[in-house]
């Protein structure tokens, strides 16, 4: 299998100002993570099935998904002011 590129966001390594062009090259070995488009070398390899892998895929994407989930509760509640528990309830038609 021909590696699958795929170019990464921006990347900083902690405790650094440092921007790469990073990218993850995917075969079938696993998951690798270079920081330049000439790196010689990995900074990071994650060995793995196919299997594993799209597993995952499948647990990244579910934790993004709930984090966003979460970011719209969130932004939801600080627009909306807090339900008053003891307030009576509107009644239509009355003013």
């Amino acid at each position: 299998m021909q590696p699958l590129i795929v170019q990464m966001p921006r990347v900083h390594m902690a405790g650094t100002e440092a921007l790469h062009h990073a990218h993850l090259e995917v075969s079938d070995h696993g998951v690798a993570l270079f920081l330049s488009p000439d790196a010689p070398l990995p900074l990071l390899d994650i060995d793995g099935t196919p299997v594993a892998l799209r597993a995952f895929i499948h647990d990244l994407s579910a934790a993004l998904d709930a984090a966003a989930d979460d970011a719209r509760l969130q932004a939801d509640a600080s627009i909306r002011p807090p339900k008053d528990p003891d307030a009576e309830p509107a009644q239509a038609g009355r003013s």
